[in-house]
């Protein structure tokens, strides 16, 4: 199934690029015996990755310009890969010391998991192959709903701007379950794409004075 928005198309509709960057997080202590690092409730889990950032000097053999995978240990303890093998610490450094998780994989699941939720929504026109932007900015919105939601990575997001994209998220909804009844969607291939589906006609909507009931969404 097709992923219809990019991560630029994310940095562009989803979040405010203020918020794009996860904050960094203090390691509090190293186990060289296992190799674990602590920092209580990470937030991680398995493979992210991410970089790390150092004032003192960091674990042997760690450096700042690697970018590591990481093995979940616990809620507070990770370990670390490089390309798939288990990096081994000989020695503990001096703190202080700090990651930072590469946000890019969550973000493409995001939205990939929000691309499917389109697509499912779209049952009374054929599979959406090339997005529009009317697409590309309701899979976004939906994406950064699902990132802000659980807000694993800790991303500085204000009231502000929560409030304003659940109120598109609300929006995107309702434009999802009009293509779902079988309101025509512009720009996308379609049998009769300026004709009412029948799925809006017996499924969708009730038919009122000055059309289908539709509401305004996205």
């Amino acid at each position: 199934m097709a992923i219809l928005a990019s991560i630029a198309d994310f940095v562009r509709l989803g979040l405010p690029a203020t918020a794009l960057v996860p904050p960094p997080r203090e390691i509090e202590a190293v186990d060289i015996g296992t190799g674990r690092i602590l920092t209580r409730g990470h937030g991680l889990v398995e493979g992210d990755v991410l970089k790390f950032e150092a004032q003192g000097t960091l674990p042997t053999p760690l450096v700042t310009t690697t970018i590591y995978g990481t093995t979940i240990g616990d809620l507070d303890l990770f370990s670390l890969t490089l390309n798939g093998a288990p990096v081994t610490l000989t020695a503990a450094g001096t703190p202080p010391f700090r990651w930072r998780v590469d946000p890019r994989s969550a973000y493409e699941q995001a939205l990939a998991a929000a691309s499917a939720i389109v697509q499912d929504h779209a049952t009374a026109h054929s599979e959406i192959t090339i997005a529009t932007e009317q697409i590309k900015l309701i899979v976004c919105v939906l994406a950064a709903d699902i990132v802000t939601r659980a807000n694993r990575l800790r991303l500085p997001v204000t009231k502000d701007f929560i409030d304003e994209l659940r109120a598109k998220v609300a929006d995107a909804w309702i434009t999802l379950r009009t293509w779902q009844s079988g309101k025509p969607i512009a720009g996308v291939t379609d049998a009769t794409p300026n004709v009412v589906e029948m799925g809006a006609l017996y499924g969708g909507p009730s038919v009122a004075d000055g059309g289908f009931g539709w509401g305004v969404g996205l």
